[in-house]
């Protein structure tokens, strides 16, 4: 498993590597983003693991060392001292419901471009 750090690292390396702009009137382009976004959705899953543990654990330090709140107070505690976990939690969510929406995506361009080459 990652840690935190490893884990961001990668997340925003994919998510500047999904965002660049390609050829859409390229078949041979369109066919090799979808195979990569297929290995990235893969890879995403196990993003999205360590991400939940990671925040999980985090939180679970954190209320250890807050036994005297109210449960609005811890809950706001907790939120402050995970924010950053929290926000890779968000993040490796967004990175891969993204990429099954681009993928869906790819496919439908990939369809129209043999439409139009079949025309």
């Amino acid at each position: 498993m990652n840690t935190a750090q490893q884990t961001a690292d990668e997340l925003e390396a994919y998510y500047g590597e999904i965002s660049r702009q390609f050829d859409s009137d390229n078949p041979t382009e369109l066919i090799t983003k979808l195979e990569r976004r297929c290995q990235l959705l893969a890879r995403s899953a196990v993003l999205l693991a360590d991400a939940q543990f990671i925040h999980d654990k985090a939180r679970g330090d954190a209320s250890e060392k807050a036994t005297e709140l109210s449960a609005t107070e811890l809950r706001e505690y907790l939120a402050g001292k995970c924010a950053y976990e929290a926000r890779l939690l968000k993040l490796a969510d967004r990175l891969n419901s993204t990429l099954a929406k681009q993928m869906d995506a790819l496919r439908t361009m990939i369809s129209y471009t043999k439409q139009l080459m079949n025309s």
